[in-house]
């Protein structure tokens, strides 16, 4: 049951402006660090305490981002997704929200969440303990792009009615499938038993609070070959946006390993709500777009560096590494295939002692060994993660054979 002081904080956040993104995330950090005090006994009138400091929150204008803002949670121990979708918090109401690159998922509950530090969400406990008035909306979002079939599906806000009903593992679930923003949404709403009018209403406003950003990006390929390889080609970013009607501008921008801050570097148009953007990626990068005021979540590219592999002579070999950045004093692999084992086994560790930088393409690193290898023998070179790390995985050579 609300308390007065409960309703004075509502009335409140009311009438407050809407909060920048930046007061959002530093009022959500600091009311989670303050629920997440640890597994110490409260002091007496912790509620009231936590309550008051709350509403001096508020006056300040601080709290009411947390408590708009989509993905917030109140599980102890759950991680926060800044940009991502989620359920926006409210009274009553446990919210959490995860995300890997692919998919998001979004939990919330009126009951205690007991899975809220399992990093993929499933909430698995907290379904097998559901009492009678229990209510567990889990939501699966999966951003939009061009090689899936796009489904039609009603947009957000999703209505129980038109769900499909079953029972399953004793429970009674409505399942119901959306779209927003780019996003395809499937979300599942678990009663303990048939639900009644009250607790069907009561899951449908929190139903109304599942929010995703106003704009989504995906990146493919997630990892790329080297500039001198064969298959390099540049990697192709899409999304889209609420709107659908005018053309609206979306700038991407760029954190680049090797080049680390934030930087604009192009700028598309969108077509229907969609946007799609080619961009070379020479080192690991990540990527976001904006649009308007709107951030979306940053995806992550992965590269190589270029490898190549020389025989000098009978006995002489040359491995040079082409990246961002020089690895001299690094130790490159000469590996040989072994039939036998059907393994690469290192012949020769050469070590790189030259560099020298080619405008617009990067540094090469080279040095040159001597090793005796059997003419006919399959040959590569190999640079390791370890050693060109962390903005470059693992490099290797095309296959050459042995004179």
């Amino acid at each position: 049951m609300p308390t007065p002081l409960d309703e004075l904080i509502r009335q409140a956040a009311a009438r407050l402006p809407a909060p920048t993104r930046n007061a959002t995330t530093r009022a959500r950090r600091a009311a989670l660090a303050a629920l997440d005090g640890g597994s110490r006994r409260p002091r007496s009138g912790g509620r009231v305490s936590l309550l008051a400091a709350a509403a001096v929150l508020l006056a300040a204008g601080a709290a009411a981002g947390f408590l708009l803002a989509p993905s917030g949670r109140t599980a102890r121990g759950a991680p926060v997704l800044p940009a991502g979708p989620g359920f926006v918090p409210a009274n009553g109401w446990n919210t959490i929200a995860t995300a890997r690159p692919r998919v998001a998922v979004a939990v919330a509950a009126n009951v205690d969440l007991l899975d809220a530090a399992v990093p993929l969400l499933w909430p698995q406990r907290t379904l097998e303990r559901l009492p009678s008035d229990g209510i567990v909306l889990v939501a699966t979002l999966r951003p939009k792009d061009e090689l899936r079939l796009l489904e039609a599906r009603p947009s957000l806000p999703l209505d129980l009615r038109d769900a499909t009903m079953a029972t399953v593992r004793g429970l009674t679930r409505y399942s119901m499938r959306g779209a927003r923003a780019g996003y395809d949404i499937d979300v599942d709403v678990y009663f303990a038993e048939p639900p009644s009018a009250p607790l069907l209403a009561e899951a449908q406003a929190e139903l109304g609070r599942l929010a995703v950003p106003p704009i989504t990006i995906f990146a493919r390929p997630s990892i790329v070959p080297s500039p001198i390889s064969p298959q390099f080609e540049p990697v192709l970013l899409g999304g889209s946006i609420a709107s659908r009607g005018t053309p609206e501008t979306v700038t991407v921008q760029a954190n680049e390993c090797t080049f680390p801050g934030w930087r604009d570097i192009v700028s598309e148009t969108t077509d229907d709500g969609e946007w799609r953007a080619r961009v070379p990626v020479a080192t690991k990068s990540a990527f976001r777009a904006k649009w308007k005021t709107a951030v979306s979540a940053t995806v992550t590219v992965q590269t190589r560096p270029g490898v190549n592999l020389e025989q000098l002579g009978r006995r002489t070999w040359s491995i040079r590494v082409l990246a961002q950045r020089s690895f001299l004093d690094r130790r490159a692999r000469l590996q040989r295939f072994d039939v036998r084992t059907g393994r690469w086994k290192t012949v020769k560790l050469v070590r790189l002692t030259e560099k020298q930088r080619t405008r617009g393409v990067g540094v090469w690193t080279y040095g040159t060994a001597r090793a005796l290898v059997r003419s006919g023998s399959q040959l590569r070179a190999y640079v390791p993660r370890q050693i060109v790390g962390p903005c470059y995985l693992a490099g290797y050579s095309i296959i050459i054979t042995a004179r």
